[in-house]
């Protein structure tokens, strides 16, 4: 069926618009397709770098005292002493090389006429190595804070109704802080720590060793300041990886696309046209051996139109002059 010439030219238009369109929508595909993946992957990266980099800035650890009971099996005949081990299937997942923490022990004490009495009495920290050597030791002293009779009184009056409901408990908090800048060696870790508490006379309900992990530098920056250094790491990465990315599609997808994108050679083959008519052959011949005539050559050339029945050879044929034929 044929079309007349303007839905021609308008066909060739809209589907020429077509192909730009679906040319365009494909390379802000890829180009969208990209972004994303170099995006999260430098999300990826910055998480990886913070979770290995900042450790975890405060732990606690239950502390079990346990001592040896005296022969009448009342009170105890030994110092109470605890073992906290800090690895976890042979890896240390306390302390980080490089990073100084503070180490305190926290007693929940009742108040008692036993720990009135007592007075001060020393607690001792202990960290060995893998080899049961101790490494580090530190030793601190502490007390429950006095108390007058009156003041206890008027305590116990005030406070009588949430002590009979459970709400509140006669006893103190003792905080006690042993390693102020702890910082392991790299060479010799530490994989546990004994507390003990210098008193057969203490009573204590619970105690728990909180490690705090006190940061400077990249890591003070990085926990402390979240928002801006992740924006900052991940602006970093996706700059890196970008510069990457274009790079490798300069190298080698551009010339690839360059080469794609030449314009093809044609090349027609004489034999696959259409041979001329007689007609037109011998007026070509005619014109020619008018133009040489006027030229002046004395040699002679002969123009022979091709044969109509030959589909083979096309066109015009160039003979020799009949001079340099017979000589």
């Amino acid at each position: 069926m044929k079309y007349p010439k303007f839905v021609n030219k308008l066909r060739f238009k809209v589907n020429s618009a077509l192909s730009s369109f679906n040319d365009i929508v494909q390379q802000i595909i890829i180009i969208v397709a990209t972004v994303s993946v170099l995006f999260w992957f430098s999300v990826f990266l910055y998480g990886s770098y913070y979770y290995y980099y900042v450790p975890v800035v405060a732990q606690e650890r239950p502390v079990y005292f346990h001592f040896s009971v005296c022969e009448t099996g009342v009170g105890m005949c030994s110092f109470p002493t605890a073992n906290i081990s800090l690895v976890k299937q042979g890896k240390n997942e306390v302390f980080k090389v490089g990073q100084s923490y503070r180490i305190v022990l926290d007693l929940d004490v009742p108040e008692s006429d036993s720990n009135r009495f007592i007075g001060m009495f020393m607690i001792e920290m202990r960290l060995y190595n893998r080899h049961g050597e101790f490494v580090q030791t530190s030793a601190r002293a502490t007390s429950v804070q006095y108390k007058s009779d009156l003041l206890r009184i008027l305590e116990t009056f005030a406070f009588s109704p949430m002590f009979l409901f459970g709400y509140m408990h006669q006893k103190q908090f003792l905080h006690v802080e042993l390693f102020p800048d702890f910082m392991d060696n790299a060479y010799n870790p530490s994989v546990g720590l004994t507390v003990e508490v210098q008193s057969k006379k203490v009573e204590i309900y619970t105690a728990v060793l909180k490690i705090f992990a006190q940061f400077s530098g990249i890591r003070y920056f990085l926990y402390y300041w979240p928002v801006t250094s992740a924006i900052i790491g991940i602006s970093w990465n996706f700059s890196v990886l970008s510069f990457i990315a274009l790079l490798s599609w300069y190298q080698f997808w551009l010339p690839q696309k360059q080469v794609n994108t030449a314009p093809p050679v044609q090349i027609n083959l004489y034999k696959n046209r259409k041979p001329p008519s007689p007609k037109k052959a011998a007026k070509a011949a005619d014109s020619l051996r008018r133009e040489t005539e006027t030229i002046g050559g004395s040699d002679e050339t002969e123009l022979l139109a091709p044969d109509s029945g030959s589909r083979e050879e096309s066109g015009l044929r160039l003979r020799q002059p009949r001079s340099a034929a017979t000589s």
